[in-house]
């Protein structure tokens, strides 16, 4: 499922959720080993399903609430790159909906200022978010 470039919001247009390589004008990750990254107001971040089953993903800013649309489906061992709300806006929830029921199958987690990969986790119990950080390039100022 492909996201647009347009903002994804379920409430109000705060919530920034958009393919990351479409705002750097690119098409894989790797074309931004040669080129500089384009300041675009968004903070990138990767969202990977470790599990061996797919999973839908909804990205919101609240925590409780209706359930939201999926956003979008991540099949086993798929990476997501996306452009989310900058540091020190509007904060950010992660929702892992069921593949067939879309509802919820876990808790909504609040997406860590300090961690640009969410890796989604299935769990014995239930599925849960594991948050890194993966060193980026920043150009010098």
């Amino acid at each position: 499922m492909n996201i647009s470039n347009s903002m994804y919001s379920s409430w109000g247009n705060y919530n920034q959720v958009t393919d990351f390589n479409k705002l750097q004008g690119c098409t894989n990750p790797a074309d931004l080993s040669y080129q500089i990254r384009r300041d675009i107001g968004a903070r990138y971040i990767t969202v990977e399903n470790s599990a061996q089953r797919p999973i839908k993903v909804a990205i919101t800013t609240y925590v409780s609430g209706p359930t939201p649309e999926t956003l979008f489906t991540l099949s086993a061992g798929e990476v997501k790159h996306l452009g989310i709300n900058s540091q020190g806006s509007t904060p950010q929830y992660i929702w892992i909906l069921g593949y067939e029921t879309g509802e919820p199958v876990s808790q909504p987690t609040l997406i860590r200022s300090t961690s640009n990969q969410l890796v989604l986790r299935d769990g014995i119990a239930k599925w849960f978010v594991q948050f890194f950080t993966r060193a980026s390039f920043a150009a010098a100022k």
